[in-house]
């Protein structure tokens, strides 16, 4: 009899030991994922606020009202606050192990960024002379939207159009080209491999890479 109770206190002392390492790799791979994440703190100026959060290229998230804390991956992302027909955003960037607070008032209400708004200036005119399709058109100017949303204007340098021709075995087609968001001056390389793709990558006057679509 005694053997036997001693049997069962040795294994409800093994479940135990079981259970307890279980907890504690369950904890410690929740603080390392944690870890590699960011953390978003978010307060508005109306509490009934619903708060949404969308990564350049990706559809809004849902993630409080009034008040949001949430980890998010490193990177950039936009923030929203709606309430009462009011609206207001802002951009905010996620670093690994960081905190980033930020509070939207809606007192401060902004229009939304949209590629509508935009005034791209030679745009028809560089279309013909590329040679990109209507579809290319459209990409281009959603990406370099996405890289700059609150640009006012956009110039495109008809007269920098390079188009070259793909050699060999090297199916990209690829057109270079100059351009100005707002008063900043760039350096453009548009490529593809399809007549409804296209990649773009931008470079600063010093030739470092500020965008890449690739």
């Amino acid at each position: 009899m005694q053997n036997y109770k001693k049997q069962i206190y040795i294994l409800l002392v093994f479940i135990l030991i079981v259970v307890f390492l279980f907890s504690a790799l369950s904890i410690f791979s929740s603080i390392q994922i944690k870890t590699n994440d960011g953390l978003l703190k978010v307060t508005t100026s109306d509490k009934k606020s619903t708060i949404t959060v969308a990564q350049v290229k990706s559809n809004a998230q849902y993630i409080g009202t009034g008040v949001s804390n949430v980890f998010l991956k490193p990177g950039d992302y936009f923030v929203n606050a709606q309430a009462n027909g009011l609206s207001v955003s802002n951009k905010v960037t996620i670093n690994r192990g960081q905190t980033t607070v930020i509070k939207l008032n809606l007192k401060n209400q902004t229009y939304l960024p949209s590629i509508f708004s935009v005034n791209f200036v030679n745009f028809p005119s560089f279309l013909l002379n590329s040679g990109i399709t209507s579809t290319q058109k459209n990409i281009l100017a959603r990406d370099i939207f996405y890289f700059k949303p609150t640009a006012k204007k956009i110039v495109f340098d008809t007269s920098s159009v390079l188009s070259l021709v793909p050699v060999g075995l090297n199916p990209n087609f690829k057109v270079n080209f100059n351009i100005a968001i707002d008063d900043t001056s760039y350096k453009a390389v548009a490529s593809y491999t399809s007549l409804n793709k296209i990649n773009l990558n931008l470079y600063s006057n010093k030739g470092a890479l500020v965008l890449s679509d690739y």
